[in-house]
């Protein structure tokens, strides 16, 4: 969805969550298109299992983000944890 220019993907259940920018009202793009983009590359051409995601624990929400707009998409089911489609997680330190 188009919101002041930029492309977004609204992950949050209230107004008050910020949505993933897709693509920047300048036409750039961001950390989120990048990650979205690797998830998508991992689980079509990879064919992935289980992703895991380390990083410092400050990424946790956008990590969140991401997972859920990759449902959004369809890329994802709702349970990770086994079944038809691959596991995702991310593993937060420091």
């Amino acid at each position: 969805e188009a919101a002041d220019g930029a492309m977004c993907i609204f992950v949050g259940d209230s107004e008050d969550t910020a949505p993933l920018i897709v693509q920047k009202s300048d036409g750039g793009f961001g950390y989120a298109t990048t990650d979205l983009a690797a998830l998508k590359h991992r689980l079509d051409e990879e064919e992935a299992d289980w992703i895991i995601y380390v990083t410092d624990s400050g990424q946790s929400q956008h990590f969140k983000g991401v997972f859920t707009a990759a449902r959004k998409c369809g890329w994802l089911g709702e349970d990770t944890r086994g079944g038809e489609f691959p596991r995702v997680d991310h593993v937060g330190f420091g």
